[in-house]
């Protein structure tokens, strides 16, 4: 799935895959960050998992809409994830 958000001009496309998400979801730029940061986000803002790595396990967390941020402090760009058990 392609998700496009809020992203500035260092990215052209993301792709976070599977969406839905049942234990791992995979991120995928169409440019490459200088400084990669992925941050998982509730639908309340709380601060979930970090992750350098464009792989995160979300099978410890239950089914709903969460955001992925881009880039430190989001500036990349936020991307809705859909997890489903």
């Amino acid at each position: 799935n392609v998700s496009t958000g809020l992203f500035d001009a260092e990215v052209d496309k993301v792709i976070v895959f599977p969406n839905p998400a049942h234990d791992y979801v995979r991120i995928e730029l169409g440019k490459t960050l200088l400084d990669k940061e992925f941050v998982l986000i509730s639908p309340l803002g709380e601060r979930l998992l970090e992750s350098k790595s464009a792989t995160m396990d979300v099978s410890q967390l239950s089914s709903g809409i969460y955001f992925v941020r881009i880039g430190p402090d989001g500036v990349q760009g936020t991307v809705r994830l859909v997890i489903e058990k």
